[in-house]
């Protein structure tokens, strides 16, 4: 499954369960919906101006935020794991998920917002609160 398919259905599983689960399983489906969403960014910054898509890859997501914005869009935002040889970093993350036919929204900080990743400190991540600050924006079509 490819990651448009992979966060379509993640996303479907999230939007249509209850709200009083289990806290692991909700936090199993919040990890769902963030591994495909830094795929697609990786795919997408493969062809952006300053990007090393040789040497740097993006290797999940830190969801810190969740909101539901409507029965059919859902609000994420948190970090992405930005690896580059033996660097590890956060960099901020922000989707606005919808189910088709309507586009999803992702925005991607600048390096410059990056923090260096040390495990149980992704609070320390600063994220915009206005994605029209957002350097990288991308619109997608999901499955």
């Amino acid at each position: 499954m490819g990651a448009y398919e992979a966060l379509a259905a993640a996303l479907a599983v999230y939007l249509d369960c209850g709200e009083g689960e289990d806290p692991q399983e909700r936090s199993d489906r919040l990890n769902a919906l963030g591994e495909p969403v830094s795929r697609i960014l990786q795919d997408l910054m493969a062809d952006q101006p300053g990007w090393d898509a040789r040497y740097t890859w993006l290797d999940g997501m830190v969801v810190q935020v969740v909101r539901r914005i409507s029965p059919d869009v859902l609000s994420l935002a948190g970090g992405v794991f930005v690896v580059n040889g033996q660097r590890a970093a956060l960099r901020p993350v922000a989707a606005e998920l919808s189910r088709a036919p309507a586009a999803s929204l992702l925005h991607f900080a600048s390096a410059d917002a990056e923090v260096a990743y040390v495990r149980g400190r992704e609070d320390r991540l600063d994220i915009p609160a206005d994605p029209a600050t957002w350097p990288y924006q991308f619109e997608v079509a999901l499955p």
